[in-house]
């Protein structure tokens, strides 16, 4: 996941720039935001574990599918929000590749040495591509910079995802072609003008405030 900080920073920038705004994205309302705790907190765990630390076998897959369930009952959660389906698309593609092989597999380059082969095998989360990989197309196994130096399709799905889903949070409500009305104060029709970032319809405040006199 080395591309989500990098994904969130390039959908703000993109939004900034063609006219949207920061505030939007901090005011979206997410639904049990709370799940990214725990899924951080084990990849914390994760990310200090050490062989020989006394853990029993298959603990380490167990935390790391932990955190990617958590990850993705939120993206579940909020999968109002333009581009998080997708987002949730990327993580069970991870999940599933990871459980299927105990870790996500790793193709190192040709010219890896001994010693960066031994480092991936101290991972808890990753170890080195094998044959007789299960999915192994899922691997992380496109180049980029970083620790581990390769990204898994799931991971680049993740990152688009999640620039689309910043980028579209920052965009002003837009009108909508039909018109539609919501129920007003006193169960009088109100007209709803656009949509915002959640897709939930905008109401006319000229039209909220007359209706309330």
């Amino acid at each position: 996941m080395d591309l989500v900080a990098p994904a969130l920073l390039t959908g703000a920038v993109l939004g900034v720039l063609t006219g949207g705004s920061l505030r939007r994205v901090v005011d979206v309302r997410l639904r049990a935001w709370w799940l990214l705790a725990p899924a951080v907190g084990l990849q914390v765990v994760l990310a200090l574990w050490h062989p020989g630390d006394g853990w029993r076998p298959g603990a380490a897959l167990a935390a790391s599918l932990g955190s990617l369930g958590l990850v993705a009952l939120f993206c579940a959660a909020n999968a109002r929000l333009t581009g998080m389906p997708v987002v949730l698309l990327g993580v069970l593609m991870n999940t599933g590749v990871v459980a299927a092989n105990g870790a996500m597999p790793v193709r190192l380059p040709a010219g890896a040495s001994a010693s960066e082969r031994a480092s991936m095998e101290e991972s808890a989360t990753h170890r080195p591509e094998r044959d007789g990989d299960r999915v192994s197309f899922l691997g992380a196994i496109v180049p980029i910079p970083g620790p581990f130096g390769r990204a898994s399709f799931g991971d680049l799905v993740v990152a688009v995802a999640l620039v689309d889903v910043v980028y579209r949070a920052s965009r002003p409500p837009r009108p909508r072609r039909r018109s539609e009305t919501a129920s007003g104060a006193e169960g009088d029709p109100v007209p709803v003008v656009g949509v915002d970032d959640a897709g939930e319809g905008v109401e006319d405040p000229a039209v909220v405030e007359v209706g309330l006199h």
